[in-house]
């Protein structure tokens, strides 16, 4: 009589805090409102680039902004060899405005960042912030914990995952050390990825919100996804996202949600001209409650230079 013996892959969990990442980006990525111009240029080291723009924002202002990016440090030392450094300023004081380190190789699995940024979004912090944070990776084992401080309130999150066979378990905290060791959010959740599609479940919140996030490469072309949300304290209110992104074309990229029970329909289009040569963005938002015709948010984006050479 024969057995057989079936051995699990090796599996490399997520770090818990990017359970739901590909549905999260779904939603969220490119409907942005504001009316941007913007250059793109960049350098013939890989990976380094200079981004400027000027954003004209609902309100009538307008921002400027600077990004750049720049890898390694040949000049220092063999573990900044192949370090990141990247610089994001805007006029506006109340944009983020941050530069981070990054050190992706400084030991197998391991990654360390370093940021300071001139606000959070973490009410708790009222002046500019510095945050570390390592980031640990290994066959059925993931964590993660980060430090902050603006110098009066300091703040330690860690989290840890498990995963086998595909699937992953984990969880978050997070630490007001300021004066003492006092626990200000707890979160916990599952995930299984797939090589075509995401299912999670997690809370957030300090627990007080349940969702439900699924993520699927339909075809090469086209990805589908939906999020729903739970309450689970006061209202108990629930939401439902559903969303998609298809490619018409190697130039045009085109997304769009619903949200329920708000009624919220958001559209994003984005196609790369010839002539002139740039990067065309369009995203807009309407209620089907309201009934009208108009878009309440209207956001026109023009990339200009060395923009990616494949819409993504």
């Amino acid at each position: 009589m024969s057995t057989t013996t079936i051995q699990a892959r090796p599996f490399v969990p997520p770090v818990f805090t990017k359970f739901g990442k590909s549905a999260k980006d779904l939603f969220k990525k490119k409907y942005d409102f504001d009316h941007t111009i913007k250059t793109i240029n960049k350098t013939a080291r890989k990976g380094t680039q200079i981004e400027t723009g000027v954003q004209l924002p609902d309100n009538g202002s307008t921002r400027g902004f600077f990004k750049g990016k720049y890898v390694g440090f040949p000049l220092v030392g063999s573990i900044f060899k192949t370090a990141e450094s990247e610089v994001e300023l805007y006029t506006d004081v109340n944009q983020e405005s941050k530069a981070t380190m990054r050190f992706n190789d400084w030991a197998k699995g391991l990654s360390v960042n370093v940021t300071g940024s001139s606000k959070s979004s973490d009410k708790a912090f009222k002046r500019p912030v510095v945050s570390g944070e390592l980031e640990y990776s290994a066959d059925y084992f993931s964590t993660s914990l980060v430090a902050k401080s603006d110098l009066d309130v300091h703040k330690v999150d860690g989290s840890i995952a498990l995963g086998y066979n595909n699937i992953s378990v984990g969880g978050a905290v997070s630490l007001d050390v300021s004066r003492g060791s006092e626990v200000v959010d707890r979160n916990f959740g599952a995930e299984y990825l797939a090589d075509d599609f995401v299912a999670s479940v997690y809370t957030e919140k300090n627990s007080s919100i349940l969702t439900a996030a699924y993520f699927q490469k339909i075809s090469r072309d086209q990805i589908l996804g939906a999020q729903f949300k739970y309450e689970l304290q006061g209202r108990q209110e629930r939401t439902l996202a559903i969303g998609s992104e298809y490619r018409l074309d190697l130039d045009t990229m085109v997304k769009a949600k619903v949200e329920l029970p708000s009624g919220d329909i958001a559209a994003q289009l984005e196609h790369r001209l010839a002539n002139p040569k740039l990067l065309l963005g369009v995203a807009a938002q309407f209620n089907a409650k309201s009934q009208k015709f108009s878009a309440d948010k209207l956001g026109v984006s023009i990339t200009f230079g060395d923009y990616w050479a494949k819409l993504n």
